[in-house]
This record gives C-alpha cells, sequence and structure tokens, in this order.
C-alpha cells in the first residue's frame, strides 16, 4: 500500500489503491485500504484547486 502511493507522488487515495493492489493480485477490501491509510500515515493529494463561482457583496443588506 506504501509503495502504491509513493509511487503515485503521494496522489492516490484509498479508491485508486485499491484498484491497483487488486489489479496485482492483493486480496483487501476498499474500506480496509482506508482505514489502514491514515494509521501508515498516508492521505490522497487533491487534484484541482476549488474555483470561486460567486463573489459575495460586501454592499449588500446595508441599507
Amino acid at each position: 500500500m506504501t509503495a502504491v502511493h509513493k509511487h503515485s507522488r503521494g496522489a492516490y487515495g484509498a479508491p485508486r489503491i485499491h484498484a491497483v493492489l487488486k489489479r496485482e493480485g492483493a486480496g483487501c477490501g476498499r474500506r480496509g485500504v482506508a482505514r489502514l491509510m491514515p494509521a501508515a500515515g498516508l492521505q490522497g493529494r487533491h487534484r484541482r484547486r476549488r474555483h470561486q463561482t460567486t463573489i459575495p457583496d460586501s454592499q449588500a443588506g446595508l441599507t
């Protein structure tokens, strides 16, 4: 699990790590991987920043 996470440069979370392990033939569940990741100090990385689509009006409601 740590090798897969390291190979992905820390980007993979539990679903992708589980998919790689399953493809390699390891018998494990996604929830088990998700439970063991924090214990191993692993955390997936967010891929994109969140874009703000609405800019609040600072003058709204002041009258």
